[in-house]
């Protein structure tokens, strides 16, 4: 009787440290991951994840570019969908997005980021607002709101708050303000941040972060620190897997007034690569530039990134829908494309400017007409359907365009690239007094008739500052300087002086 019961405790034991076994098996690879940034033999960093997913075994798929290998885990289970998503950068450091989607069965990922230094420096805090601003601290609250930068000896990071999102349609999301969960921390021998991550049949909630051995910013950089506060993507912009989101206009389909919709313009990228190829201002630069690049480097059939939201404007004035060609989001991020490649070259960045310039060079083409004996091109700021009008053309869009294609050509020498640029610069050449009012300021456009178009007052700055940058490039192509040009800087200064800017 003994040695039976013996028996049964030993098979009881046995059985148990089975399970246990299985038990870690099957949960190492779902939740925990380890990362490592600075070269050595242990890990710098590591996830846990903790809620449904600890017993799911992940679908593991991957993208290698040049400057980036992305991996994707996804853990399914009935409507449930949690996507982990890892970006390893090509100068060491590692971009994470973590997404727990809307589901039938309302449930909580916890995404727990370890990092394996116990000493800090510094921490500096994310304060939203207008202006936006840094708070430094030199510890860790037990509960953090926002996002944080901690800088220690070795290990420098992000860790993003939860945002929480209600999908709409057309790439727009609302944000809930109010039902984000607040990131507990924990110090021992390591730094650690407990992100819950919640959703429900309505809602999605996200969170992304990056890793680095060097510096993500530099904080004593003034430049340096005050472009991270613009691409922090505060109020205004939100970084997501998939891109750039901005806040949505409030004359757009569908809209509130916490809607982002993705942007095609990639305005942040173009900030951030300003900054990208100098590591004395700190890697996050790179970083995100690499991210938004690669999201940016497909576009649809026709070759351009299409605004997917509707704008009633648009759609009221011209029959203009869903889905359709802004020249500026489209100048803006192939300029963006242009300048990443020149800094870190990529065949597929390449094929996406190339579909790009095989779309545009044809669009220039198409508006071309005669003017006082001279070939000019004034390009629709916007195209949608066959059935829709065509728009007016406002000076900004039609000088970032122009910009583009000079600033392609010096890239590659391609003279059809500047050769559609001078037939925009002659539809300046053309109408520059129509541009002026009697104030000196610009009007915003002029419609397909040549006619003076001002649904708004032009911007108080940008378009000057496209006209700097045209006047800067022509000047590199022909060692002289545009007088219509000159003409009109001058004008807008003129307006600019009388009218100062309020700070």
């Amino acid at each position: 009787m003994r040695n039976k019961r013996k028996m049964g405790c030993l098979l009881l034991l046995l059985l148990m440290m089975f399970g246990t076994i299985l038990f870690l098996i099957t949960r190492t690879d779902a939740y925990r991951l380890s990362y490592n940034v600075t070269g050595n033999l242990l890990p710098d960093y590591h996830f846990t994840l903790s809620g449904w997913v600890e017993h799911v075994k992940p679908v593991i798929t991957y993208k290698t570019y040049q400057n980036a290998v992305y991996t994707y885990r996804d853990y399914r289970q009935n409507s449930r969908f949690f996507r982990l998503t890892t970006i390893k950068l090509a100068n060491g450091d590692l971009l994470y997005f973590a997404r727990n989607y809307q589901a039938d069965d309302a449930s909580t990922v916890t995404l727990s980021v370890s990092a394996h230094e116990s000493t800090i420096e510094s921490i500096h805090t994310f304060v939203p607002g207008r202006p936006a601003s840094w708070l430094v601290e030199h510890s860790l609250s037990p509960s953090i709101q926002n996002t944080v930068y901690v800088d220690g000896p070795r290990l420098s990071y992000r860790i993003g708050r939860t945002e929480v999102y209600r999908p709409l349609t057309h790439t727009v999301i609302e944000e809930q303000p109010g039902r984000e969960i607040a990131t507990e921390t924990k110090s021992s021998a390591n730094q650690t941040y407990h992100i819950p991550l919640p959703a429900d049949n309505q809602t999605f909630a996200t969170t992304w972060g990056a890793f680095s051995s060097g510096r993500l910013l530099n904080w004593e950089d003034e430049d340096a620190r005050d472009t991270s506060l613009e691409i922090e993507f505060a109020n205004q912009q939100k970084l997501h897997m998939d891109g750039s989101y901005s806040i949505i206009p409030s004359n757009y389909e569908p809209a509130s007034p916490t809607s982002y919709y993705r942007n095609p313009a990639n305005g942040e990228g173009l900030r951030a690569v300003n900054y990208a190829d100098n590591r004395g201002n700190g890697t996050l630069f790179m970083d995100i530039a690499t991210h938004l690049a690669y999201c940016a480097a497909s576009q649809n059939a026709d070759g351009f990134w299409p605004t997917y939201p509707r704008s009633q404007w648009l759609y009221h004035e011209y029959g203009i829908d869903y889905i359709y060609m802004d020249n500026r989001r489209n100048a803006d991020n192939a300029t963006f494309l242009l300048r990443y490649q020149q800094l870190y070259p990529d065949p597929v960045i390449a094929q996406s400017l190339h579909r790009f310039d095989a779309y545009i060079i044809p669009y220039v083409d198409r508006y071309k007409r005669q003017i006082a004996g001279r070939t000019v091109s004034f390009i629709p700021d916007y195209i949608g359907s066959t059935m829709s009008k065509t728009s007016h053309t406002s000076l900004n869009h039609l000088a970032a365009n122009m910009n583009y294609l000079f600033e392609a050509y010096l890239s590659d020498g391609d003279n059809s690239k500047k050769e559609a640029a001078f037939t925009l610069l002659a539809a300046l050449d053309a109408t520059k007094a129509r541009w002026i009012r009697p104030d000196s300021n610009f009007y915003y456009a002029l419609t397909p008739t040549l006619t003076s178009y001002f649904p708004g007052e032009d911007y108080y700055k940008l378009t000057r500052d496209d006209l700097l940058e045209s006047q800067a490039l022509f000047t590199r192509i022909t060692g002289n300087p545009s007088n219509t040009l000159t003409y009109l800087i001058t004008q807008k200064e003129k307006w600019m002086k009388a009218h100062p800017a309020e700070k």
